[in-house]
């Protein structure tokens, strides 16, 4: 389910996100693509930085700035497309809409705080289904399609300490139990199709929205892009 956005970025547009740059190299396990990204800051509190991970012919540019004083994180990301054929970015959470229904927002992330591996999840990817948990329908994001030289900027706004939200299980807070957690990693979802995908458009949630149909015995790729960033001391609420 993919929603049409085409947003080429230039002169101003572009200029948004032109300071952000790559200060050190890392990795990441699991991923086939470059990444890198800004230095540890130097105390526990307020964080500021930038992170890069290149991978399939597409870049993601993210910055982060994270002020617990403030009780403010804001992350701004972009992704450019060299690849050789359309990529499809999620970029539109499907949320419950006021008065009933659904809508589309490209201001809204999943947050999945991961207490064990001393980081939080901040994606806008297909969410994961819980160990056992076998949901009627599935939740998934709308996708932008970009096509070779394309891009699309993002930013997503949020209050410290950060609050969890996950797909299928509850988000409720009853007796709120608060940790400070030293990483946060942003996971923005892609799909790539095979040669020879057909591709329809739809109306959902209040959008022009479009699927492709892979042919017969063939699957698409579907990967991620990630920015990992050090935060410490960040705080973030724990789901019961």
């Amino acid at each position: 389910m993919v929603i049409r956005r085409r947003t080429l970025l230039t002169g101003a547009g572009a200029a948004i996100l032109a300071p952000l740059a790559s200060a050190c190299r890392t990795g990441h396990a699991g991923q086939s693509g470059a990444a890198t990204a800004g230095p540890l800051p130097s105390a526990r509190g307020n964080a500021k930085g930038t992170a890069t991970m290149e991978q399939d012919g597409l870049t993601l540019q993210a910055r982060i700035e994270a002020r617990p004083d403030a009780g403010t994180l804001s992350l701004a990301y972009r992704i450019t497309s060299a690849a050789s054929g359309p990529a499809y970015v999620y970029d539109k959470l499907i949320v419950p809409k006021r008065g009933g229904g659904v809508e589309a927002k490209a201001d809204r992330a999943y947050v999945y705080p991961l207490p064990d591996e001393g980081e939080v999840l901040v994606m806008k990817d297909v969410p994961p289904q819980p160990p056992g948990l076998s949901p009627a329908s599935l939740v998934v994001p709308l996708m932008v399609r970009l096509a070779p030289g394309e891009a699309l900027q993002g930013a997503l706004d949020f209050a410290l300490p950060l609050r969890p939200w996950r797909e299928y299980v509850s988000n409720e807070l009853a007796y709120p139990r608060q940790t400070t957690l030293d990483s946060l990693r942003l996971r923005i979802g892609y799909a790539l199709p095979p040669q020879g995908a057909e591709e329809t458009t739809f109306d959902h949630a209040g959008e022009t929205a479009y699927n492709f149909r892979n042919p017969p015995g063939v699957l698409h790729r579907q990967a991620s892009l990630e920015a990992r960033f050090e935060t410490p001391g960040l705080p973030v609420l724990l789901p019961e």
